[in-house]
C-alpha cells in the first residue's frame, strides 16, 4: 500500500500527515513562527523518528510561506531521498482556471482540487484559518475566483490590540447574548463569522448563474462555526491534507486520481 508524507505549511502552523493509501494514519502540527534552524531540527526529529519513516514512498508540499518552502523541499530530499511534489497551478489539479493564478495560494488550489474530487461542482470551499477564504468553482469545473477576509482569531487579536477588552479563547458560546464581556466576545466571534459566511455565500449566489448546492468548510475553526452557518453543507477539517494526497495520486507516474 502506498505510504505518503503530506506537508501543509500555513501562516500559523505547519501541518503534517502520513497516509497509507487513502487513510490518514498520523497527523500533527508545529508552529511556523520558529527560526529556520529550529524548524529544521524539529521537522527532522519528527520525521526520522517516526515508525513509518522508512516506508514513505513520496512527499507532497503546499506552502504559503515562501521562506519555508526551500527548507521543506531540502528536508524531503535529505531525509527521504526524493524530490517532493510541490502543489501549485503548474501541476495537474482536475480544475481549470478562468485566469492565470500566478499568485494564488497553493492551499487554495489544493482545497478546490480536493473539493471538486470529493463533492463535484459547482462548489464553494470555505477555509476558516488564519484568513477566511471562500473559493468558487463554477458549473464547468473552472476556478472562478474567491473572497478573502481576516480569520476569526486574526480579527479577535486585532480587536484586543486596539481596545482595553480582555483576551479570550475562541470556543463555543453559551448563546448569542453573552452574560459577560468574554461571553459576548465569544458570541460575536462565532456568530459573527457564521453570519459573514452566510452573507458572502448569498452574494456569490446572486452574482453567479450557477446553482451552488454544495458549500464545504475546512480549517481549524470549521467545526465551531459550521453549526451556526446555514449555508455550509459539509465540514471537512483536514481537506487540505486529503487534497495533497489526491494531487499526488493525480501527478505521480502511472498513478490514478482515486
Amino acid at each position: 500500500m502506498n505510504t505518503l508524507l503530506v506537508i501543509d505549511a500555513g501562516n500559523t502552523h505547519i501541518k503534517w500527515g502520513i497516509y497509507e493509501g487513502p487513510t490518514l494514519r498520523f497527523h500533527w502540527r508545529i508552529p511556523t513562527s520558529r527560526t529556520h534552524s529550529e524548524l529544521k531540527a524539529a521537522l527532522r526529529r519528527l520525521l526520522e523518528h517516526h515508525p513509518l519513516h522508512h516506508q514513505l514512498e513520496g512527499a507532497v508540499i503546499s506552502s504559503v510561506v515562501p521562506a519555508v518552502t526551500p527548507l521543506l523541499i531540502d528536508l524531503c530530499r535529505r531525509s527521504l531521498d526524493c524530490d517532493p511534489l510541490v502543489a501549485g497551478s503548474d501541476i495537474e489539479t482536475g480544475v481549470s482556471f478562468r485566469f492565470h493564478p500566478v499568485k494564488l495560494g497553493s492551499d487554495r488550489i489544493v482545497n478546490v482540487a480536493a473539493g471538486v474530487k470529493l463533492y463535484g461542482f459547482p462548489l464553494i470551499v470555505v477555509d476558516l484559518g488564519t484568513a477566511t477564504t471562500l473559493d468558487v468553482v463554477d458549473g464547468e469545473g473552472r476556478f472562478a475566483g474567491g473572497v478573502i477576509l481576516p480569520g476569526i482569531q486574526t480579527a479577535a487579536e486585532a480587536l484586543i490590540r486596539r481596545t482595553a477588552l480582555p483576551r479570550f479563547t475562541i470556543e463555543r458560546p453559551e448563546g448569542i447574548i453573552g452574560k459577560s464581556t468574554v461571553a459576548g466576545l465569544r458570541a460575536g466571534a462565532i456568530y459573527g463569522a457564521a453570519g459573514q459566511i452566510d452573507g458572502l455565500v448569498r452574494h456569490i449566489r446572486r452574482e453567479s448563474p450557477h446553482p451552488f448546492r454544495v458549500v464545504a468548510a475546512t480549517g481549524g475553526f470549521a467545526p465551531l462555526i459550521a453549526p451556526h452557518a446555514r449555508s455550509i453543507h459539509h465540514v471537512h477539517p483536514r481537506l487540505t491534507l486529503d487534497g495533497l494526497r489526491i494531487l499526488w495520486e493525480m501527478n505521480r507516474k502511472g498513478g490514478s486520481s482515486g
